[in-house]
């Protein structure tokens, strides 16, 4: 599946005195540290499965991550750090919330009588967009950020 469930970038970083080994060594560190599992080193490929129950703060950069695969690779002095995630469990259990919350008003509006409420449904698409959309949005934002910063190079 393709967006909005993954997403390919990539961030590089020039100057780094660190070798290929080093810095997947420092991912890998800063994946744990970000409560992921699973993480695998094969080469400079790391793959690596996010923790969506894992972290109480919605701070960590993973809790949205179901699972990735990062690329390292070194050319004249650049090191260029290529990554696909996915949102897939995030994905299914915001449009799950989503179902369930519909149910609870339409049930409501039954036992009440009050076809009202029934106009909140509609209010959905716009509530999936906010726990989903602006989480994806914002993951997608900082992960470039991330990899720098576990590298240890500077932000730019």
């Amino acid at each position: 599946m393709a967006f909005p469930v993954s997403y390919q970038g990539y961030t590089s970083l020039s100057h780094t005195k660190m070798t290929i080994e080093e810095t997947v060594q420092n991912i890998c560190i800063g994946l744990r540290n970000n409560n992921s599992s699973n993480i695998k080193v094969t080469g400079s490929s790391i793959t690596f499965d996010g923790n969506l129950f894992g972290s109480l703060s919605n701070w960590n950069i993973m809790s949205m991550v179901s699972n990735g695969k990062i690329d390292i690779s070194k050319t004249d002095g650049t090191t260029e750090i290529k990554y696909n995630i996915n949102f897939i469990h995030s994905f299914f259990l915001s449009i799950f919330l989503i179902v369930i919350v519909s149910a609870l008003i339409f049930l409501s509006s039954i036992i009440t009588k009050d076809n009202g409420l029934l106009g909140n449904i509609y209010y959905m698409p716009i509530a999936w967009l906010f726990i989903f959309g602006a989480n994806y949005l914002i993951t997608i934002i900082r992960i470039p950020y991330f990899m720098r910063k576990i590298v240890g190079s500077p932000k730019k």
